[in-house]
């Protein structure tokens, strides 16, 4: 005799609920949660116990099987990123905000690449004293 609501195709093994728990190593309330979300199919006949069909239970291991694993260890590695990112992108906020606090300075290196990239007249001017460069002819002073 098969219930009215058995699915047609499936085989009449059953497992109980408890021997379901063992076969999936889930506890007992698991297994009920499982059949009330409709992720594995049974049946009760009249008052007694619940009867779980076996291949319900094999197609369940299946779609399990095939579900993404999620990694840890990615999840991990992605934390300390943003962190080391964070870090960086505060110190950097930090020593802009200390270079706009003191106002506009160059370090002896800026002066010293600037210098660098001046024409070679330019730079000969810029070595000599204020008080030994002449103004241009023609130009008003």
């Amino acid at each position: 005799m098969t219930p009215r609501n058995f699915k047609q195709g499936l085989s009449t093994e059953t497992l109980t609920v408890p021997e379901t728990a063992a076969y999936l190593n889930l506890s007992v309330e698991t297994v009920r949660r499982l059949l009330l979300d409709g992720q594995i199919y049974g049946f009760r006949l009249g008052r007694g116990k619940v009867h779980i069909l076996r291949d319900s239970v094999t197609k369940y291991l299946d779609e399990q099987q095939t579900l993404p694993v999620y990694d840890y260890a990615a999840q991990r590695r992605m934390q300390q990123l943003r962190r080391q990112r964070l870090k960086q992108l505060t110190r950097e906020a930090a020593a802009r905000a200390r270079a706009a606090a003191h106002g506009p300075s160059r370090s002896t290196a800026a002066q010293r690449s600037t210098a660098a990239h001046r024409s070679p007249a330019a730079q000969r001017s810029a070595a000599r004293p204020a008080s030994a460069r002449t103004p241009r002819a023609g130009r008003a002073s």
